[in-house]
């Protein structure tokens, strides 16, 4: 009997299981979708097929897109590195030079050749090279006296400089100057036309006094100079072959207020500022031919250092303008202001146009190319009262060192079709 009604159990309850079992989907795969890979009842856990078909691709579903790889130019990018490699192992190689002796001298000892001793002695040396008037040489020897006190002894030679020398010494504010120099080359193109060697001397007594940013100062110099002509000039000029004495009293005050912006940028390199100067002076002298001359003197010189990034990049608006109360035919010519050089209108000689009254203005932006080098470029314009306006432009680069520019390339063009390339190595 139990047999009986197990088997009649078993008999109703297959059916039922028989009708529970899962049956294959019809339901249509969504638009887009894989057939083989979409259900409509995904397994538990796994993403929505719908949901995965808008979902954005991989690479950009954190928001961020990422570029395409850049087009890499081989050829190009191969050549251009030839020349690249090469200004940069002109422009590093020294500091890498200079960097491997220093290890090798501290690898003998902090002290090695007396590196640890503070010297008395300070010596310095300069090659340059100006438009017109070509290459010159310097060297300087120097002595300090006590805490407040020094003594330098220079010479120079070649072009602008001749054969040339001079003595100088400082204690506190005061301080005496002596130079003397003969067969400098010279230029003139606003009254002598040509070239012409110059022969000088002089001795210089000042007095400079500082009180923050304010500036004063005052001097007394004596001078003798000769200019030789290779020819007979244009017109008749005061102050060619022939000696003619000077004594000159000047007048400073002015205020200064140049600095670097940051303590860790070079102070050769300043960043923003003010100077402003102002110069009266008075000469009287007479030459051997040419009476008894006099004249007043007045100069203003102003600069604005404006701060654009950092520090370093600067944008430097400056002027100055000089006049002399004598009429040009008066004076020797070489005692008339000057434009050219590094006074200003770089493509032209040094003190190449002279005249009564002289103006010039300037603009400079200049950005850096290492912590201790700049390159800049410029734009600058000049006027004098006999003569007209002119402009020049240009640009170089220049290295720094301590406190001073100890390498500097330039190349400086003007309107007149004048071009100047200017090198200096070294400072003094």
């Amino acid at each position: 009997m139990h047999r009986q009604l197990t088997l009649v159990a078993c008999l109703c309850v297959a059916p039922a299981l028989t009708a529970a079992q899962p049956v294959a989907s019809t339901t249509e795969p969504a638009p887009g979708g894989d057939p083989a890979t979409t259900s409509a009842h995904p397994e538990p856990g796994e993403p929505d097929a719908d949901a995965l078909a808008a979902a954005p691709p991989a690479d950009r579903a954190s928001g961020v897109e990422i570029p395409a790889p850049r087009e890499r130019h081989r050829i190009a990018n191969t050549l251009l590195a030839i020349p690249r490699f090469a200004a940069t192992l002109v422009l590093t190689g020294p500091r890498y030079a200079a960097a491997g002796v220093d290890r090798y001298l501290e690898s003998r000892s902090p002290n090695a050749f007396g590196r640890d001793v503070r010297s008395s002695w300070r010596f310095g040396a300069l090659g340059a090279w100006e438009p017109v008037l070509g290459p010159s040489i310097a060297a300087r020897i120097g002595h300090t006296v006590g805490d407040d006190g020094a003594i330098d002894l220079h010479a120079g030679g070649l072009g602008p400089r001749g054969i040339s020398g001079g003595l100088r010494g400082e204690y506190g504010i005061a301080s005496l100057a002596v130079e003397a120099g003969t067969s400098m080359d010279r230029i003139d193109r606003t009254f002598a036309a040509s070239r012409y060697e110059q022969e000088a001397a002089s001795a210089t007594a000042a007095l400079t006094l500082g009180s923050g940013a304010l500036r004063a100062g005052a001097s007394v110099s004596a001078d003798v100079r000769r200019n030789e002509l290779d020819m007979a000039p244009p017109i008749p000029l005061a102050g060619i072959d022939e000696a003619h004495r000077a004594v000159t009293g000047e007048l400073s005050v002015g205020i200064d207020t140049r600095r670097p912006v940051y303590r860790t940028i070079n102070v050769a390199a300043p960043g923003a500022g003010t100077l402003l100067r102002l110069t009266g002076g008075y000469t009287r002298g007479e030459g051997d031919v040419t009476p008894v001359f006099q004249t007043a003197r007045l100069r203003v010189e102003a600069q604005q250092l404006i701060d654009l990034f950092h520090g370093d990049r600067v944008l430097t608006l400056g002027g100055r303008a000089e006049a002399v109360s004598a009429r040009a035919e008066e004076l020797p010519f070489d005692r008339l202001p000057a434009l050219g050089g590094v006074e200003g209108l770089r493509a032209l000689g040094r003190d190449e146009l002279r005249g009564r009254t002289v103006a010039f203005l300037e603009a400079r932006y200049e950005w850096p190319l290492g912590e201790d080098s700049r390159a800049y470029v410029l734009a600058e314009g000049g006027h004098l009262l006999n003569f007209g306006a002119i402009a020049g432009y240009g640009g170089g680069i220049r290295f720094l060192a301590g406190s001073s520019t100890v390498l500097r390339l330039e190349l400086a063009g003007a309107t007149d079709g004048s071009i100047g390339l200017s090198f200096q190595l070294g400072a003094l």
